[in-house]
């Protein structure tokens, strides 16, 4: 039987064991709230093409990843494509120093000069280098191209929201 006569608590641990309280996890101050803070000390990996949604995903991670003291690992991907003919062949070197100045003007035209990013460009396929990335990362962010309903997101996206050992945030572009 309950007495209605008995004084509420003032706290709702003083009326349970050990601390334990009826809030609902997210609701406690010891735990990491969702938002747009970032892990603690956590890894964010970044894909990006110098397009566009590259460029807002960049900058949602720097956000996201300076509100919880994460790194930031901006990440380019280059391959050999298919080629017929002689015509118009770029060799491998060359493909290289191109991903590698398409990131940095990426990194530079949108990160401060405080905010460290770590750079990585790599050969392979796009969505592979990414799943390989994301194995080590707390969070992967991919801008996405194109504009409409979820079903209209590119494949790499597609592949890494279905494969990523992490979670994957898709930022759109806005506009």
């Amino acid at each position: 039987m309950h007495d209605d006569s008995a004084p509420e608590p003032d706290h709702p641990e003083d009326h349970h064991p050990e601390g334990h309280t009826d809030l609902h996890p997210h609701d406690r101050a010891d735990r990491p709230r969702p938002g747009p803070a970032g892990p603690p000390g956590g890894s964010v990996v970044v894909g990006v093409d110098g397009s566009e949604a590259s460029r807002a995903a960049l900058d949602w991670a720097l956000r996201y990843a300076d509100a919880g003291r994460a790194r930031v690992l901006a990440v380019t991907v280059w391959h050999e494509p298919v080629q017929t003919s002689a015509i118009g062949a770029v060799g491998s070197s060359t493909r290289r120093e191109q991903a590698e100045a398409t990131l940095d003007r990426t990194v530079n035209a949108v990160a401060s000069d405080d905010a460290p990013v770590d750079r990585a460009v790599e050969r392979g396929r796009t969505e592979e280098v990414l799943l390989r990335r994301s194995r080590q990362a707390d969070l992967l962010v991919l801008g996405n191209h194109r504009r409409g309903r979820l079903a209209s997101i590119g494949s790499v996206v597609q592949e890494c929201l279905r494969a990523a050992d992490c979670p994957v945030a898709v930022i759109p572009v806005v506009g």
